[in-house]
């Protein structure tokens, strides 16, 4: 037995040998990805962007600030004087933290009392944010040390060796990393509904059935940003392949040339991709999302690219077809224009981590600009509560 497997071991090793994929795979490949995971993953921080608020202005406090700035893991973006300023910096992503210095924070060192420093930090990334309070901790611990040599022996007095570092996590106050593994919450939301992805709790049901079994059965259409067309083929092409690789299994299914008809393209069913405007080709990548006769849509901002005039027309189109499918439609969108016009029910995503802050009812009226503007306020107003969330 032990021979016969030494045998097929042996012509194995010879077959590899002679084979350059064979052994590229063997030898190669996991010596490139010990080298990226050795090299390339690194968790360690380097100049990382922050801003100070000086509420002592002092030369006590100037000297901390000097500090950070000679440590070559920090990079000073701004010294703020409006509290303000932290909010914004940080809704940007200027600066990864801000460090509050209080107000006598001087008097209280010279008293042997130590201070406390604030750290407003986004905690939307976890490791990131739990290193720089670590390293924000290590750089005061440096200078109180440095400080009370310096001034200890000729005050007389017993000086605290640290400052007490009170961190202040904005949009993620938990650190839990989960809500950062997960960023993009709307790709995330519309990749459970097509059974891309598996919630980890709860459930998603359409019609009583778990996606995957709506996916299989070829009852989910999905619409993003970008058209994805294949540039090799024709637009007539590229309608049909979606036709092949999706069978309709009984369903009714139109065909090719009505499906141009509807989307306003009929005179351009020969030509390629790379000769279409971007309306043009967004209304290719429609065609192909009906050429499946689903009864879901998810539209992720499809129409997020285009100049004005043409996501005028594209969401009138999109209206009168939904009028005649009879889908449902799940829209991902950032303009409250667009949301007014093509929803019935909207809801409201803060930034991450992402949660439900308000929920709409559209009425059932013409979708003009009377009633975008009855409606936006309000909805323009839980937007701003809540930073920038997504509709």
């Amino acid at each position: 037995m032990m021979r016969r497997i030494a045998a097929i071991a042996r012509a194995e090793w010879i077959h590899n040998l002679r084979d350059p994929r064979s052994l590229f795979v063997i030898v190669a490949l996991p010596v490139l990805l010990l080298l990226v995971y050795g090299y390339g993953i690194n968790f360690d921080l380097d100049h990382i962007p922050f801003a100070v608020h000086d509420l002592d202005g002092s030369d006590t406090s100037r000297d901390v600030i000097n500090q950070f700035r000679q440590n070559r893991y920090f990079d000073l973006i701004e010294v703020i004087r409006d509290r303000a300023r932290i909010q914004d910096l940080l809704d940007r992503g200027a600066v990864t933290f801000v460090m509050v210095i209080p107000p006598g924070m001087e008097r209280e060192l010279g008293a042997g009392r130590g201070a406390e420093v604030q750290v407003v930090l986004d905690g939307a990334d976890v490791t990131r944010a739990n290193v720089a309070v670590a390293y924000v901790e290590g750089a005061l611990l440096d200078w109180s040390a440095e400080y009370s040599a310096r001034f200890a022996r000729a005050a007389g007095v017993s000086l605290s060796p640290a400052f007490t570092v009170h961190p202040t996590v904005l949009y993620n106050p938990g650190l839990e990393s989960t809500k950062f593994i997960v960023p993009g919450l709307i790709a995330i939301l519309l990749s459970i509904l097509a059974g891309l992805l598996t919630p980890s709790a709860g459930e998603v049901l359409l019609d009583g059935e778990i996606p995957l079994i709506s996916q299989a059965r070829k009852q989910i259409a999905w619409m993003a940003q970008k058209p994805a067309l294949l540039p090799w083929k024709t637009v007539a092409q590229n309608i049909a392949l979606a036709q092949q690789v999706n069978p309709q299994n009984g369903r009714h299914s139109l065909s090719v040339s009505d499906l141009l008809s509807l989307v306003g393209l009929q005179e351009f069913g020969q030509a390629y991709p790379f000769a279409l405007s971007g309306g043009m080709q967004q209304r290719v990548a429609l065609a192909r999302s009906l050429s499946l006769n689903a009864p879901l849509w998810l539209m992720d901002e499809p129409f997020a690219a285009l100049d004005e005039i043409t996501r005028e027309e594209l969401q009138e189109q999109t209206l009168i077809l939904a009028r005649r499918f009879q889908p449902t439609v799940v829209w991902v969108t950032h303009s409250i224009a667009e949301a007014i016009k093509l929803g019935k029910r909207l809801i409201v995503l803060s930034q991450r981590p992402a949660s439900i802050v308000a929920e709409f009812a559209i009425p059932d009226k013409p979708r003009d600009e009377t009633l975008i503007a009855q409606l936006a306020p309000a909805i323009r107003n839980a937007l701003r509560n809540k930073g920038q969330p997504s509709l």
